[in-house]
């Protein structure tokens, strides 16, 4: 075929990016359902929560534009509400579900919608709904401007049997523009009548703004100012922290070494409350004996409460259970008595997983708040840090009811094995923050858990074949030195950051000893080096001489160098210094006049020499002491230094949503200049891996781009006729960034996705998917994350795609020598750590290569997993959804079965469109889609097979498949 290269530079394209917030009351006007009880799906009572998360619109600059939220679904009685939607042109509210049947009684559900802008008119597709009206009963679906003056929209059939009504979208009339619509079902029941509903949502509202072009704010709500992340701050010597666990002679040897005076320490529950109304403290249990002696040593300490008694374990192992409730807060009123005044920071557990703990962790929470705040009310109660995607976490943690108990936030933002910058710790912090000021709270925050593993190379080669974990979490030394140097230095210039406790002060494992935790490796000291004597590593080294540098020193400003060069200036009273560190290796940043320097120390300390008026830089940071009168004119210099070897160009590769057709990949290429100057681009060469070919794959450079902005070019990529199936090649960019010859490459996959067979049968059998071209794992090392596979018949996957427009659906037959998958319906969150299989979704197909922070992003992306218990049957859960609620999933519409004799599982799954948040058909969209599958032989999750990285080890959607939905639903 002939070949064609558009060569095409996108112009910046200005984006509205509006953030939606949305709150759940009744409205005080309507405030008539005090006294009627009703159902909000399956939940707490007496509490209602309102749309979860921030989401956000990107607005055209004319035309209609699209938003989509969800409510949870909730036990409540509701005495008012609101819901607000910024610039939204379509709303759907889904998994609404509310019942009510009260005879004698006239009851009403209304909800309150306030817009950003007036519309003028607005369509509303009510829905499907259960209803059961009598003859004598009336219900009707009402809307109204001023929340007083109500108009029927729809009037529901009375014939006394309970059944579906779906009607046809209708046309609301409003008699001047409005920025407010109420909507709702009013009931009317006379004694011995019948009316009750099921509402499965409020349905889609489509408005029609006054106005076309940016939209105006709504009256009385204006957005929340920007508030910046960095900012000066005094640094004191409680910001260093590490774990220790356990306070012992060794370690306060090291902490005294560190100048290291905070540390956090663990105690057990069932330690000091064995039984029932039974508190016990003898001065020989191991976390007295700790806790006794940090305060003879005057360390600061934070407790982390651990290890709870048997008679306390509720569901799902969470604790405390109901009867225990009254004992954990006594328990912990007692203990944080004993220690009035001498330890005054108490750290409400560690990581609990909100998938599965959800509301039980609020339970756990007020219990814990109460205890300690009784013993002093000066006390101060840490937040649990959470693991996995960590602003997600915090979200369900808030919906739940945490806000008033707690007074420090708390973060385990780890990066591993990156290093802090590429791994996205700022954008962590950020989106913690973010989450913050959504529930419009201001605490600060403790990073109480950070650190990497640190291994050295040989070993760490050894280890990454050996071990699965070791691939995902392990690096160097030396990395391990630069990472905790940086994460240091990065949140000393984060005002909001409090403390930073590194994870952690003692290795487990010895020098040599090869285990399969890899945390094991995490530490800045090794034991058994010697006889009787630790071996410091370079991270030892990085933190005593950060901490040195650091600490009563106060952080001044950023210096502007562009993204690839960092210089934070820090002053004291009398000196002052500028740490200076680079994303690129062996740049040479050359001064015109180093007279004000006094030295320039090391990474770990030592003393480096200039030569002439020359440094060199790399991701080592080094420090440049000057006299602090002297600071100013030391950061003209560096502003005005001259900077060779470094990139001031960042090139990403990605595929072209836009632009792309079934079988005619069109690439993206984002040349962005990372510089503080502007600067002309350079050449870029594109080429692709046979088959595939580009046609004059070369972008002209000269084009002066200005600091930090992107431009964009697109290549049409010729190659073999594809069809519906997958297509994979690979992408291979090349350019000369000042002396630095550059390159990258990016493996692309992208998939139309076709109609559901028309004899889609859901029984497992998988015959009608035999039509489609497979995605296919495990064969491709590639696609394989496990150290010890023997083969396809030890775990290998035919994956299949397809939809209407009601479900996605999945199919796939796992070739698996051993099914094992123990945990049952209520354990369902765990069942990644066995036989299962797992399917990531940007439903908006927004994650970007240049821009994406490697995690959820709260607004459009969703994981959910099946499973085949051995216990319980096929089971399935959500772990990520934008509401920040992980949930059990019915599988109304799927099966999975095992074919012990073929040594196979199969998978026939259906996805209602609306348990992603969609509404309307996909056909012509795209998404990013990833499918991992994990295996267990019996000995727990030995690995897993995966479509592209970005699941397995971290979740990084930016690295998903783009997945398009064939513009028509029909089966060719």
């Amino acid at each position: 075929m002939a070949l064609m290269m558009v060569a095409m530079m996108s112009q910046r394209l200005p984006l509205t990016v509006v953030a939606l917030f949305c709150l759940l009351m009744v409205h005080p006007a309507l405030g008539q359902w005090k006294d009627v009880g009703y159902r909000i799906g399956a939940g707490e009572a007496n509490r209602i929560h309102g749309p979860e998360g921030f989401f956000t619109a990107v607005r055209p600059k004319a035309g209609p534009w699209t938003f989509s939220a969800g409510l949870a679904n909730r036990f409540a009685n509701l005495s008012g509400e609101t819901i607000e939607v910024y610039s939204a042109d379509t709303v759907s509210f889904q998994d609404y579900h509310a019942d009510s049947g009260n005879a004698g009684m006239s009851s009403h559900l209304a909800l309150s919608i306030r817009l950003s802008e007036p519309v003028k008119s607005a369509v509303w597709d009510i829905g499907n709904h259960g209803v059961n009206i009598s003859a004598g009963a009336e219900l009707a679906a009402r809307y109204s401007t001023d929340g007083k003056t109500w108009k029927d929209a729809f009037v529901y059939p009375r014939d006394g049997r309970p059944e579906d009504f779906d009607p046809s979208p209708v046309t609301l009339a409003f008699d001047k523009p409005t920025s407010v619509l109420y909507v709702g079902w009013f009931a009317t029941v006379p004694k011995d009548q019948v009316a009750w509903w099921n509402m499965g949502s409020s349905g889609n509202f489509t408005f029609t703004p006054v106005r076309e072009g940016t939209p105006a704010a709504a009256e009385g709500a204006a957005p929340a100012p920007t508030v910046p992340l960095f900012g000066s701050r005094s640094i004191p010597n409680a910001f260093f922290g590490t774990t220790t666990h356990v306070n012992n002679e060794g370690d306060i040897k090291a902490l005294q070494s560190l100048n290291i005076r905070t540390v956090r320490v663990d105690y057990a529950w069932v330690g000091f409350n064995p039984a029932r109304g039974q508190y016990v403290f003898p001065p020989d249990m191991w976390f007295i004996r700790s806790f006794d002696l940090g305060i003879e040593r005057g360390l600061d300490q934070l407790p982390v409460l651990n290890i709870p008694p048997e008679w306390a374990v509720g569901e799902r192992g969470t604790w405390p259970n109901d009867e225990s409730l009254g004992e954990l807060e006594e328990a912990v009123f007692r203990m944080a008595s004993k220690y009035k005044g001498k330890i005054t920071h108490w750290e409400a557990s560690n990581e609990p997983n909100m998938a599965l703990w959800r509301e039980r962790y609020i339970v756990f929470l007020k219990a814990f708040y109460k205890g300690i705040k009784r013993a002093d009310p000066n006390n101060k109660v840490v937040l649990a840090g959470f693991a996995g995607v960590e602003h997600l976490q915090l979200d369900a943690a808030y919906r739940h009811g945490a806000k008033d108990y707690f007074d420090i936030l708390n973060s385990h933002s780890y990066t591993r094995p990156q290093l802090p910058e590429p791994g996205g710790y700022v954008g962590k912090i950020r989106a913690l923050r973010d989450v913050m000021r959504k529930y419009g709270d201001d605490k600060p925050l403790w990073v109480t858990e950070m650190g990497f593993n640190g291994v050295e190379p040989s070993m760490l080669e050894y280890c990454r074949a050996k071990y699965e974990g070791h691939r995902a979490y392990s690096c160097t030394e030396e990395d391990q030195a630069r990472g905790l140097a940086r994460m240091y230095l990065i949140s000393a210039a984060i005002p909001w950051i409090e403390r930073v406790y590194f994870f952690q002060l003692s290795q487990a494992a010895g020098y040599t000893d090869v285990v399969a935790d890899c945390d094991a490796y995490m530490g800045l000291v090794t034991p058994g080096w010697m006889e009787g004597q630790s071996r410091p590593k370079d991270a030892y080294f990085a933190v005593k001489t950060v901490i040195k540098m650091l600490d009563q020193s106060t952080y001044k400003e950023k210096l502007d160098l562009g993204s690839r060069i960092w210089a934070l200036a820090f002053q004291r009273e009398k000196d002052a210094f500028l740490a200076l560190w680079s994303l690129d290796e062996d740049v040479v940043m050359q001064l015109k006049d180093a007279s004000a320097i006094q030295s320039v120390l090391s990474m770990v300390g030592t003393p480096i020499l200039m030569s002439g008026n020359t440094l060199k830089l790399s991701g080592r940071p080094i420090y440049l002491v000057v006299d602090r009168d002297k600071l100013e004119a030391l950061e003209l210099q560096v502003r005005q230094a001259q900077f060779t070897g470094k990139k001031d160009f960042e090139v990403t590769l990605g595929l072209d949503a836009q632009k792309t057709q079934p079988g005619k990949p069109v690439v993206c290429v984002g040349v962005t200049n990372t510089s503080s100057l502007p600067k002309p681009m350079p050449t870029v060469t594109v080429t692709a891996e046979s088959p595939w070919t580009v046609e004059a794959g070369k972008i002209d450079g000269g084009l002066v781009v200005p600091p930090g902005e992107e431009r964009r070019f697109f290549l049409i990529i010729g190659g073999p006729a594809t069809g519906d199936g997958e297509v994979v090649f690979k992408a291979v960019a090349a350019w000369v960034d000042g002396s630095a010859e550059c390159g990258i490459e990016r493996p692309i996959h992208y998939l139309t996705v076709p109609p559901k067979p028309a004899e889609f049968k859901r029984d497992g059998k998988l015959g009608p998917w035999k039509a489609f071209r497979p995605i296919v794992l495990g064969l491709s090392p590639a696609r394989r994350e496990m150290a010890d596979w023997k083969g396809p018949s030890d775990c290998s996957a035919n994956c299949y795609l397809a939809w209407d427009e009601r479900n996605l659906y999945f199919a796939a037959e796992v070739a698996d020598d051993v099914h094992c998958q123990p945990v049952d319906g209520g354990q369902a969150d765990q069942m990644w750590q066995h036989d299962s299989v797992q399917i990531g979704i940007d439903v908006g197909g927004d994650a970007k290569p240049s821009s994406n922070v490697p995690q959820y992003d709260g607004t459009n992306d969703y994981e959910i997993g099946f499973g085949l218990s051995q216990s319980a049957g096929p089971i399935a859960w959500l772990w990520a959804n934008p509401k920040g609620n992980p949930a059990a999933v019915r599988l109304d519409n799927g099966t999975i079965v095992r074919d012990e004799a073929a040594k196979m599982t199969r998978y026939d799954i259906a996805v209602p469109w609306s348990l992603l948040g969609l509404t309307g058909s996909p056909a012509g969209k795209w998404m990013g889609l990833n499918i991992t599958v994990n295996d267990d032989d019996g000995r727990g999750r030995k690995g897993a097979l995966q479509w592209t990285p970005g699941m397995i080890f971290n979740k990084d959607p930016s690295q998903f498949p783009k997945i398009l939905f064939s513009p028509t639903s029909e089966r060719k």
